[in-house]
């Protein structure tokens, strides 16, 4: 039978397990709030962006960041085939309101340059790029005399950057215009090109400000130019 003295020590004993349950409870849920850090929910749409914060990778979205200390922060949200965002944030101590940034996606861009008519070549085209693009493809195409996506007659050329990207070198009767194509340094049938037929030009290209130029010599309403650029 137990005694009164042995349940007072069961009662003191569960108080104090009860005690320290409670206590390691709020402690685990309050383990995040330490003096001068705080922590924020980060979010995106669509989900799976890295965290990139001050330079550091933390993870992807959704995540709740934890154990920064107060001040600002640069939050950068990058998921491929999306453009990158940026945010600049004040964490205070506790827990901070999180944020969401809508990302978007990136698509190639096509820019049709015009027909370039003899008399004005040659003719220099400005070409702004983004920071980051994994192509960028030339075609030409329009009718330089009598004959649909002509190289443009002799001596005809293009750059990129003042870099020769192809030039003309000679007509044959059978095969059409040969060009020599400095992307790879082969000599080729120019009838492969055109408005559709697109030539890689991404080595001679850089972030920022290109210039693109074109000539040619012979008569006609003019040749064209299209540039295809790729996220």
């Amino acid at each position: 039978m137990i005694t009164k003295n042995e349940r007072r020590l069961f009662f003191i004993a569960a108080v104090i397990s009860f005690l320290l349950t409670v206590s390691g409870g709020v402690n685990s849920l309050f383990a995040q709030t330490i003096p001068g850090r705080g922590s924020i929910q980060v979010f995106s749409k669509p989900e799976g962006a890295d965290i990139v914060i001050n330079n550091v990778p933390v993870g992807k979205t959704p995540k709740n960041v934890e154990n920064l200390k107060s001040g600002y922060y640069n939050f950068v949200l990058n998921k491929e085939g999306y453009k990158k965002r940026q945010k600049r944030v004040q964490i205070h101590e506790g827990i901070n309101k999180g944020f969401n940034l809508l990302l978007y996606e990136l698509k190639e861009e096509k820019l049709d340059l015009g027909l370039v008519h003899f008399a004005s070549a040659p003719k220099n085209f400005p070409i702004q790029l983004p920071a980051s693009f994994s192509k960028v493809e030339v075609g030409f195409y329009g009718q330089g005399e009598d004959t649909p996506n002509q190289y443009g007659g002799w001596n005809a050329w293009f750059k990129v950057n003042d870099r020769m990207v192809w030039k003309f070198m000679r007509y044959d009767n059978k095969k059409g215009g040969i060009i020599a194509d400095f992307t790879r340094r082969k000599k080729r049938r120019w009838e492969k090109y055109g408005r559709d037929k697109l030539l890689d030009v991404t080595s001679f290209c850089r972030p920022g400000s290109n210039t693109f130029t074109y000539y040619h010599y012979t008569e006609g309403p003019g040749i064209g130019i299209v540039v295809k650029i790729h996220p």
